[in-house]
């Protein structure tokens, strides 16, 4: 965040890329050393190399499950110190000594930090610095895996009430919430009384509309909306969740506290992504609930590089698909400021009833919101009198605004908006008028699809300096700092590649004529390689069902198969017209994928 209001933190960053530069460095120069001398050869140093690196994913991810976070690169850093003891010659008694010294000064410094660990302190713009500040918070469990490193705070002052009725007298009891990476992730339901909260909230509304009894609830959480649900009488509820540890803390640490939500026989838990789940079940449910959306106050745009499937065209449609003939899909978002999620949700849904040959979106779609949150409720058939009646019940009693085609201009709403045409907007994301508010809009608010799933990311660059004026520089970069940071690191790695592997070429290429097509043609597999190599991950987490066993799949195999490609090109040669072939090969099953 600083980046763009405190110069100074330009310093601390070169330092840091000076830290992560120089072991990188001289793994590259012993690497390349070898390659170097045993050129005659290099087919099957490569194969080590590659061999090396494809099995190190795997004991990367074999350590985060086993060892504590900050050992893992004490463990690690024992590696290289034995590659570089089998590769020294030893010929004179000093050196011997020197060696000894010296490996022996590096074992005996790696126990005692293995005994005093260094310790991970969270960045004081991560949410759980800010739930630490609260009176009497403390960490009541610490896990860590591959899917992150998960805590437990709680403090007799921290409530989970999102979007509560300005007209609720309830009282909110604290909730214990769950962190992952620092970042909030979900409140755990340790009482009935927690739950009443979204009675209070927009979030109650399908429940007060029409009976469920057969529920899907995307992103479960801790299971707060899946507990609340039971109390609700749905005796059919399938919650998925991709969080595999906090499953197990539900089932577990928190079971007694959590009234056994994950051993109730009435839930059944998958450890999936959402849209993977969506494309292995053929259930159809009553009601289907996405996770509450975005952040209080709005999104900074640190997910506009986050893909979600199910947040798009062909994910909403899946979602339709799972309902059942009188079924409600129900998305609920936070108010942002400025307007931009919520926009795009109501022309998601818009468009969904479209493709499904429904004319009047109205008809089967309500929007209603409080002071911070806003839910649509989209039904497969269109709303009966007797349930909108009920929507109106619920709504005035609650005090929580509709937002309709046919609403009255000149009523007061019961929540007031600072901005004046936030209604209007969402209205038209709606109705006729959503493609050319879509077209024109200052925000990049056009339908995500599965190729482009990128929902939270919503600059555009043609509207910079127009939002730059209205918003302060500073903070219109931390509207979209995920975007910003991808600028910064591309225009960064561009800079570093010209100093650090062209500049040098250069200078070899007055010695020896020649290197110009050599450098196109490795320059081509290496882009070729990464494009493959980074699609391939997006898409084998749909397949797989979560990003963890995509990176750890693709990479291990990918480079494994590479070092094995690389041994067997010993025997090929470099005459004749092999690697035409391997290439066309290569090309016909990458257009394939």
């Amino acid at each position: 965040f600083t980046l763009f209001t405190d110069p100074t933190q330009l310093v601390k960053l070169t330092l840091n890329y000076l830290l992560f530069f120089l072991p990188f460095l001289f793994a590259a120069l012993s690497i390349g050393l070898v390659f170097v001398k045993k050129a005659s050869k290099i087919g099957y140093y490569y194969f080590a190399d590659l061999l090396g690196a494809g099995f190190g994913g795997l004991l990367a991810i074999l350590l985060m499950w086993l060892v504590q976070l900050g050992t893992i690169s004490l463990i690690v850093s024992i590696l290289p110190l034995c590659a570089g003891l089998l590769n020294l010659k030893i010929t004179r008694r000093k050196e011997y000594i020197v060696l000894l010294s010296y490996s022996a000064g590096c074992l005996f410094f790696l126990i005692f930090l293995w005994n005093q660990p260094l310790s991970l302190k969270a960045s004081p713009y991560k949410s759980i610095s800010y739930a630490l500040d609260l009176p009497d918070a403390r960490i009541e469990v610490e896990n860590h895996s591959p899917y992150g490193y998960l805590q437990v705070v709680s403090s007799p002052v921290q409530r989970f009430a999102p979007g509560l009725s300005l007209g609720s007298q309830i009282e909110v009891p604290a909730s214990p919430v769950v962190f992952n990476n620092g970042n909030w992730y979900a409140p755990i339901p340790v009482s009935d009384k927690a739950l009443q909260v979204l009675d209070h909230s927009t979030m109650g509304a399908p429940f007060r509309i029409r009976e469920i009894r057969s529920m899907l609830q995307l992103g479960a959480g801790a299971g707060f909306e899946v507990r609340y649900a039971l109390l609700k009488g749905v005796n059919q509820l399938d919650a998925v969740e991709p969080h595999a540890v906090l499953i197990d803390l539900l089932s577990e640490t928190f079971a007694s506290q959590t009234d056994s939500v994950y051993n109730d026989p009435r839930v059944r838990w998958h450890s999936l992504s959402s849209r993977s789940f969506l494309e292995q079940t053929e259930a159809e449910y009553d009601l289907v609930q996405l996770p509450l959306l975005g952040t209080f106050g709005g999104s900074v745009g640190l997910n506009a590089l986050e893909e979600d499937w199910v947040l798009t065209r062909e994910g909403f449609q899946t979602l339709w698909n799972r309902l059942h003939e009188n079924g409600i899909m129900v998305v609920s978002c936070w108010v942002d400021m400025p307007q931009k999620m919520s926009i795009r949700l109501g022309a998601l849904l818009s468009d969904l009833l479209q493709q499904n040959q429904v004319s009047d979106p109205w008809n089967q779609l309500l929007v209603i919101r409080s002071w911070g949150t806003i839910t649509f409720l989209l039904s497969k058939n269109p709303w009966t009198e007797s349930e909108l009646s009920n929507l109106d019940e619920f709504c005035g009693k609650l005090q929580f605004d509709q937002v309709s085609a046919d609403a009255d201009p000149s009523s007061e709403p019961f929540n007031l908006i600072q901005d004046p045409y936030f209604e209007t907007n969402l209205k038209k994301s709606i109705g006729p008028e959503r493609d050319s508010l879509l077209t024109h809009f200052p925000f990049h608010v056009k339908l995500p699809t599965d190729n482009k799933p990128y929902f939270f990311q919503f600059l555009k660059l043609s509207r910079w300096q127009e939002q730059k004026t209205r918003w302060g520089e500073s903070r219109t970069a931390l509207l979209e700092l995920g975007y910003f940071l991808l600028v910064i690191t591309f225009a960064q790695l561009l800079v570093s590649a010209f100093a650090l592997v062209l500049l040098p070429l250069f200078k070899l290429k007055k010695a020896e004529s020649g290197k110009g097509p050599i450098l196109i043609y490795f320059s081509c597999l290496g882009v070729g390689y990464m494009f493959l190599e980074m699609v391939l991950i997006k898409y084998f987490a749909l397949y797989l069902g979560h990003p963890i066993y995509s990176v750890s799949a693709v990479i291990t195999v990918m480079l494994i198969s590479s070092g094995l490609g690389s041994m067997y090109s010993e025997k090929l040669g470099l005459h004749g017209k092999p690697h035409i072939r391997i290439l066309a090969i290569v090309s016909v099953f990458a257009v394939i994928y």
